[in-house]
């Protein structure tokens, strides 16, 4: 009995043995669970922490942004006196947003937008960048330009001529392709099929459409447009097989290309610019007269009366002037406007605006413009089509009491010092009778290739103007503040500058950049782009 009773004993032993065990491996399976469930939690809280973190920080990029439109909103001279928009960390760079006492809840933004070297895109600066530095391909074909637009495109690097025959092909309103390029019969062949566009383009990445157009030629090495070259952004495609030792492609065509730029013709909000082409010629002559001077106020209606004579034709080589006045014309005055016919010996008949008749031969004389009373009833006969047609001009008037005609010289002499001069009326006034303007090229802000798109300007102008521009030139005491600078330095001849002036500007009212929101400490970083 006594060895019945041992063995029960060992078995109850044994049985409260398994039990600790079986407590043991379920702690052990709590505490795992336990551990694993607050892991997960605490990964959740951190996910939602990022997150959070992260909208905030888009918030503050959008901050950005609408911190822009403010500064847009300011007028020239406000924008002048605190620093401009183009280059400016005082007002861009890390702007507080949110500013607690924790550094790690501080938030800011920094705008930031491409910079140049020696006319080449390099790097960033603190600033927006103005989208009349870029070639606007809605601009190609505009009325008078369209023969220069495939030449334009080959001024990009990287551009060949198929592909920039296929691009003006896009752009076109016909179906006829041109030898290299193609139109929606080309388009409608492939998988999925489509037409080609037809008109202008909303935005350059539809540019992905056209035949040739590849992301890495439209888009360049920097894949994720933070403006750097990542060392891993290696090149690809198309890309690999051009040379890019100069960073010329590391933005690609978009470095380049708009379909946004656009200028005001107004000075300043709730102004607005003279119209050398107005009517009424007692008000033009009074608008303009505090400005730029009784003399030059009273030739310029003189013109707008009488027009130009046609200049003396000179003999020689490819330099020599036609009658018009103008290397190459055609009929027109030396601004492009269309001239009157020219009556015996050259001199403007002028017989429908009152002007000298055909039949008055008598020899004329000169007279000074500070001489000659202004006649108002007699109306406007001739449209200015530039300012700088008024420079060298002559006008003939009739002459007083069957006298001899008077011919009148213009102020505005055909040398530099007169085309500063010319400054003033820039100033006030204008030619063109819309409000506002697409597609002038920025030449104070364009890049080496977009400045060699512009039709006209020789090849020797691209190093001077790079060498000699000002980014924001003083709106009210610098030359540059009109595009007629390259006159005033002499980069350009008078006849070169009238075939550019159409291409040119120093304005531009739509930028682009792009704002980037992140805090003093810890993890969160945003960055949009914005136009």
């Amino acid at each position: 009995m006594a060895a019945a009773r041992n063995v029960n004993s060992r078995r109850v032993e044994r049985q409260h043995g398994s039990v600790l065990l079986l407590v043991l491996v379920v702690v052990a399976i709590l505490t795992l669970g336990t551990a694993t469930y607050l892991e997960l939690m605490q990964n959740e809280l951190q996910a939602v922490r990022r997150h959070g973190r992260q909208a905030q920080a888009l918030r503050l990029a959008e901050s950005g942004a609408e911190y822009v439109k403010s500064l847009v909103a300011l007028t020239p001279e406000e924008l002048q006196l605190a620093g401009g928009l183009l280059d400016n960390p005082k007002l861009m760079q890390a702007v507080i947003v949110d500013d607690p006492s924790d550094e790690f809840d501080r938030g800011r933004f920094t705008i930031l937008a491409p910079a140049q070297s020696d006319g080449l895109y390099s790097g960033a600066r603190f600033g927006l960048e103005n989208e009349s530095a870029k070639l606007n391909v809605n601009a190609l074909l505009a009325p008078g330009a369209e023969d220069r637009a495939i030449d334009r495109l080959l001024a990009l690097p990287g551009m060949t001529l198929e592909t920039a025959e296929a691009i003006v092909d896009w752009l076109d309103p016909d179906d006829a392709a041109r030898l290299n390029g193609a139109e929606s019969e080309y388009y409608r062949g492939l998988q999925p099929g489509y037409s080609a566009q037809n008109g202008p383009i909303a935005d350059i990445e539809e540019l992905l459409l056209v035949k040739g157009v590849t992301p890495e030629l439209l888009y360049g090495l920097d894949q994720n447009r933070n403006l750097l070259v990542d060392e891993h952004e290696r090149p690809r495609g198309l890309l690999a097989e051009l040379d890019n030792a100069d960073g010329s492609m590391n933005r690609g065509w978009s470095a380049y290309l708009t379909t946004s730029s656009v200028e005001s013709m107004a000075p300043a909000a709730g102004t607005a610019l003279v119209d050398l082409n107005g009517s009424d010629l007692q008000k033009l002559y009074n608008d303009l007269k505090p400005t730029i001077g009784d003399d030059q106020a009273k030739f310029l209606v003189l013109y707008r009366q009488y027009g130009a004579l046609p200049m003396p034709q000179e003999s020689g080589g490819a330099g020599s002037q036609t009658s018009t006045g103008r290397p190459g014309g055609s009929g027109a005055t030396p601004g492009g406007a269309p001239m009157a016919a020219q009556g015996p010996g050259g001199t403007s008949s002028g017989a429908a605006a009152g002007g000298p008749g055909g039949g008055n031969q008598q020899p004329s004389v000169e007279v000074s413009v500070g001489a000659v009373q202004l006649k108002f009833e007699q109306p406007a006969s001739q449209q200015l089509s530039s300012p700088l047609a008024l420079v060298g001009a002559t006008v003939q008037i009739p002459g007083e009491n069957n006298g001899p005609p008077q011919n009148v010289k213009s102020p505005w002499l055909d040398e530099a010092g007169s085309y500063r001069d010319l400054l003033t009326l820039y100033d006030v006034a204008k030619a063109a009778a819309s409000g506002r303007v697409a597609g002038r090229v920025n030449i104070n802000a364009a890049s080496r290739p977009v400045l060699r798109s512009i039709p006209d300007l020789p090849d020797d102008a691209v190093g001077k103007i790079v060498s000699r521009r000002e980014l924001e030139p003083d709106r009210t005491q610098s030359d540059q503040r009109h595009a007629i600078w390259l006159l005033i330095e002499g980069i350009v001849t008078l006849e070169e500058m009238q075939r550019l002036e159409r291409y040119i500007t120093v304005g531009g009212d739509v930028f682009s950049g792009q704002a980037v929101g992140f805090f003093d400490a810890g993890q969160g970083v945003a960055r949009g782009e914005f136009l």
